[in-house]
């Protein structure tokens, strides 16, 4: 019986609604090695993000699954927006 639910349980963590779902683990690394890939990020901006990503594995998530180059800018300026008042300010 153990064994079943043991099953089971992996069953479900490994299928929503049909379809296969990564471990978190792993679309959180896939999220850190594709930012560091966004060629207009300087290194504390990716940093920012990376933190980002691995508090929030639904912003890693919303970030993988974009596919146009400017939503995806768009969606990363939003978290990064108070990052660069602050640089501005320190400037």
């Amino acid at each position: 019986m153990a064994h079943s639910l043991s099953s089971a349980t992996t069953a479900f963590q490994e299928t929503v609604a049909g379809h296969f779902v990564e471990p978190i683990p792993l679309r959180k690394q896939k999220a850190i090695l594709r930012v560091q890939e966004e060629e207009d990020l300087d290194v504390h901006e990716i940093v920012t993000l990376i933190n980002l990503f691995e508090s929030d594995v639904s912003k890693a998530d919303s970030y993988l699954s974009i596919k146009r180059d400017a939503v995806r800018q768009v969606y990363l300026a939003q978290y990064l927006e108070d990052y660069r008042k602050g640089k501005n300010r320190a400037s």
